[in-house]
C-alpha cells in the first residue's frame, strides 16, 4: 500500500513535470513519499506489535 502511494505521487510528478510545472510536480512527489513512508511505518509497527 505504501509503495502504491509513492507510485501515485511519482506519476503525478512526472505528469506535471512534462507540463513545465516543476514546483507543483515536486509537491506531489513529496506527498507520495511522505504518504508511502507513513504507511510503511504503520505497517511495520502493527507487524511488530502482533509478533511481540
Amino acid at each position: 500500500m505504501g509503495l502504491a502511494a509513492v507510485l501515485v505521487g511519482l506519476l503525478f510528478s512526472i505528469s506535471l513535470g512534462f507540463q513545465d510545472e516543476g514546483l507543483a510536480s515536486m509537491k506531489y512527489e513529496l506527498y507520495g513519499l511522505v504518504g508511502g513512508g507513513v504507511l510503511f511505518y504503520l505497517g511495520r509497527a502493527l507487524q511488530g506489535r502482533d509478533a511481540g
